[in-house]
């Protein structure tokens, strides 16, 4: 079956565009109007009044949303956790339309889940920030963290049907295999991206920036995505990249 079938609504690279400067997001939604093996033809024309022509990997799905989960604690949000969702979110809408992105500051488990129960459907890539450890993340609801496995079973209790994401963790030693393992094992993640170590905000905001540079502007796929953005932030910080519960290969090397 192919990947994108004529008349699927699709996200293109405005780069590939005949006048990439006048557009007003780096990726402009248009539909499929023929398939080929390896690319398809959309409805936008060059300057010859052709469909144009790109490849399959370079396109993003209808349902390309980018959702901001900041998960505060009352005591750090105004100088630490605030400004970091606040520079990812403005980033990304130089990247995306309004209405695919969104920012929501939860503290909650109850929170966490009425927000994805709304949102997980039109959201493929989630930033997750918040106050981590090697394996949990904290939320002022409950009496202890939750650990990886609790915090992917929660997503998935709240959209059971949901289609796998690529989750961008900000939140500090969440790339450790005692949360990660687990979380990127739940059918709600197809990858996860989070620091090995404790990471400071601008090194994190670097981060997410950078990568959906490569992803969504260059249009790259997940892997070579996060290649760039883990060379981005230098030596001093560390992330790693988890795909149903194993470390790939970039990550360990």
């Amino acid at each position: 079956m192919a990947k994108f079938p004529v008349g699927t609504e699709v996200y293109v690279p405005s780069r590939l565009l005949p006048n990439p400067d006048g557009q007003s997001f780096a990726l402009t939604r248009t539909t499929v109007s023929a398939q080929n093996a390896r690319s398809v033809r959309v409805n936008l024309q060059d300057t010859n009044g052709n469909d144009i022509e790109v490849a399959s990997r370079l396109l993003h799905g209808p349902n390309l949303g980018i959702t901001v989960l900041r998960i505060g604690d009352l005591l750090t949000e105004d100088y630490t956790l605030d400004p970091l969702a606040k520079s990812t979110l403005h980033y990304l809408r130089l990247l995306l339309q309004p209405e695919a992105i969104r920012l929501h500051e939860v503290r909650t488990t109850v929170e966490i889940q009425k927000v994805w129960e709304r949102y997980e459907n039109a959201t493929s890539h989630v930033v997750l920030i918040g106050h981590g450890s090697s394996d949990s993340i904290r939320l002022l609801d409950q009496t202890r963290p939750v650990n990886g496995n609790e915090l992917a079973q929660l997503l998935e209790d709240a959209a059971p049907t949901t289609v796998p994401k690529t989750f961008v963790s900000l939140s500090c030693l969440t790339g450790r295999q005692p949360f990660a393992k687990p979380f990127s094992q739940n059918r709600v993640c197809a990858d996860l991206l989070a620091p090995f170590q404790s990471v400071h905000s601008a090194a994190a905001s670097l981060f997410a920036q950078s990568y959906f540079a490569h992803h969504l502007l260059n249009g790259e796929g997940v892997i070579a995505a996060f290649r760039h953005a883990r060379r981005a932030v230098g030596s001093g910080v560390s992330f790693r990249h988890w795909r149903s519960g194993t470390l790939t290969p970039t990550a360990s090397s």
